[in-house]
């Protein structure tokens, strides 16, 4: 059965879609049509107080899907009752909805990871893994000095989904369903 109100909480469930952006894929909540009117309001108030909300807010389409990013989706499975985990076709005790989402990356140690000295230039040849884990730390560096600078929305809007890009190709280089325009071409 659909609800259009959580039993649990008393927010609005809308669908929950898959969309290509310019910036990738993203999973956007639509809300329903009750609660369009309440968020453009408070939209157009947060917009009014940090002007560089408008430039993400000037589409239409934009006023009744909400974006979810990783940290929301994350919030959202940890709140589904136990009892609940079983429509979900997975049990509680092992298979919680939250451990489909990474907190934490897996990475093999340095006595493993391939680095070859080049005589030539005295530097050394990084294989492909080493390289993209050093991506995701830089990614994560610019995220947190942005955060403690307090920097612009729109560059930390920017680091975030680099963040994301990385460690989707860390865990999968071929990024299927990425379009190729974001796609890095390492050749």
């Amino acid at each position: 059965k659909k609800y259009k109100e959580c039993p649990y909480c008393g927010a609005s469930n809308g669908a929950v879609k898959k969309v290509k952006s310019k910036e990738g894929i993203r999973l956007v909540h639509e809300r329903p049509r009750t609660v369009r009117q309440e968020f453009v309001d408070a939209m157009d108030e947060a917009a009014r107080r940090n002007p560089d909300l408008r430039m993400h807010l000037d589409r239409e389409a934009d006023k009744w899907l909400e974006t979810l990013t990783p940290l929301d989706v994350l919030r959202i499975f940890r709140k589904i009752p136990s009892g609940d985990v079983d429509l979900m076709w997975s049990r509680a005790e092992n298979g919680r909805p939250e451990c489909m989402i990474f907190t934490h990356l897996l990475v093999p140690p340095n006595c493993i990871r391939l680095s070859v000295p080049q005589d030539a230039s005295g530097g050394t040849n990084e294989d492909e893994l080493n390289t993209q884990l050093q991506r995701i730390v830089d990614a994560n560096l610019c995220m947190h000095v942005d955060l403690a600078n307090g920097g612009v929305l729109s560059r930390m809007a920017t680091h975030w989904d680099w963040l994301q890009r990385m460690v989707a190709e860390y865990i999968n280089g071929d990024l299927p369903g990425m379009p190729p325009s974001m796609r890095d071409d390492k050749s």
